[in-house]
């Protein structure tokens, strides 16, 4: 008799165990993934494992694993390794028809692109005999966080620009638009005949002309140089370089600036420009750029002496209504004389160079190009 009990409890065992293997990943949906879109570089995001058994059937026992790219910080979380990612593990238990859901919070400490990867979930059988393992094809994946580049406080970058714009306008008003009609003043001695407007003459008694002003709009080129001159140990001031590009295009587009943008590295070995239509989906996908990892397989990276002759810019000749900002940390002779002569007499430039705190640097100027250091003063955020 106590064979044959043994034997059917045995049994019994079995089948439970093969009824909950069948059945225990039915109607059970498991999504690891960021609450937001996007977040700046310093800010706290939110990553939520939401778990939902819609069937009677319990999970007692659920581990649920997944895997993010290093760069973010879990502020509140347990269950965490980091190595070459960053893993979790969280254990559960799961009632019939229940819906749970968990929130963390993650500080982004770099900028990039960050998913959520090899989700998978464990569930020892009823009787902890054996575990089992879903196929984590079949889980729901994060469509991912793209951390913007960190704010930075760029007032005197614009400063420099709104004074060699101020240049730039006062050097074109040689050039008149005759189709901007601005007023009418008194004729002198240098004004053409073509411009004197008669029938206010015969008014005022006087010989009185008609002035004008240019009509057409000063564009801002940014140039950002991400090329690593100075080794691993300078990574901090190209990341400056990057957040102060940024920065500055987030503040033009706040001022309905027509800007561009220009980076010396792309998938080709053109480097990458924005141009074309501005307005917010372009500074979208500037941004959603410059979360790149520049040394990733498939990018390519030109010095700036050397990418300068290839922008299109060079090719078409002078353009009188744009203003060149240069953002780069590898500030050398060499790249000033390439700047320069890529200038040439008849275009200005300002040279931003991102540097520490404890350098004690000022601007200066030689000849077309004016050079500003710009320190890391973070804001956090968009900027």
């Amino acid at each position: 008799m106590i064979a044959v009990f043994l034997i059917g409890a045995a049994a019994i065992v079995f089948l439970l165990d093969a009824f909950y293997a069948g059945r225990w990943m039915k109607a059970l949906m498991v999504r690891v993934s960021f609450s937001e879109s996007y977040i700046y570089a310093g800010e706290t995001g939110e990553l939520t494992e939401l778990i939902e058994n819609r069937k009677s059937l319990p999970v007692p026992v659920l581990e649920v694993g997944f895997r993010v790219q290093r760069g973010l910080k879990f502020t509140d979380a347990e269950n965490i390794q980091e190595s070459d990612y960053i893993y979790k593990r969280d254990l559960f238990a799961v009632l019939g028809m229940e819906r749970i859901l968990r929130r963390y919070h993650v500080t982004a400490c770099r900028r990039g692109f960050y998913s959520v990867s090899q989700l998978s979930l464990h569930a020892p059988s009823l009787f902890f005999r054996q575990e089992y393992l879903t196929d984590p094809d079949r889980q729901e994946n994060d469509p991912g966080l793209y951390v913007y580049a960190a704010g930075m406080k760029v007032e005197p970058v614009l400063k420099a620009v709104e004074t060699l714009c101020g240049e730039l306008e006062s050097a074109r008003r040689i050039y008149e638009d005759p189709f901007s009609f601005s007023g009418i003043r008194s004729y002198t001695i240098r004004d053409p005949m073509k411009t004197i407007n008669w029938k206010a003459s015969a008014r005022t008694g006087g010989l009185m002309v008609n002035t004008f002003s240019s009509v057409r709009s000063l564009r801002i080129s940014v140039i950002l140089d991400v090329f690593m001159d100075m080794g691993a140990h300078a990574w901090d001031l190209r990341e400056m370089a990057v957040s102060a590009a940024a920065s500055l295009l987030r503040a033009l587009s706040r001022m309905n600036q027509d800007a561009v943008l220009i980076v010396n590295a792309g998938r080709e070995n053109s480097g990458t420009v924005f141009s074309g239509r501005g307005g917010a989906d372009r500074l979208s996908r500037e941004e959603i750029f410059l979360t790149e990892d520049f040394e990733a397989d498939g990018m390519t990276v030109i010095p700036l002496p050397d990418y300068l002759p290839l922008l299109p810019q060079q090719k078409a000749g002078l353009n009188r209504d744009e203003v060149f900002v240069f953002i780069s940390a590898n500030d050398s002779g060499l790249l000033r004389a390439g700047i320069r002569e890529w200038l040439g007499r008849e275009r200005t430039g300002l040279l931003v160079v991102p540097v520490r705190s404890a350098d004690q640097r000022r601007p200066e100027r030689e000849g077309s190009l004016s050079i500003l250091p710009l320190t890391e003063k973070t804001e956090g955020g968009k900027g």
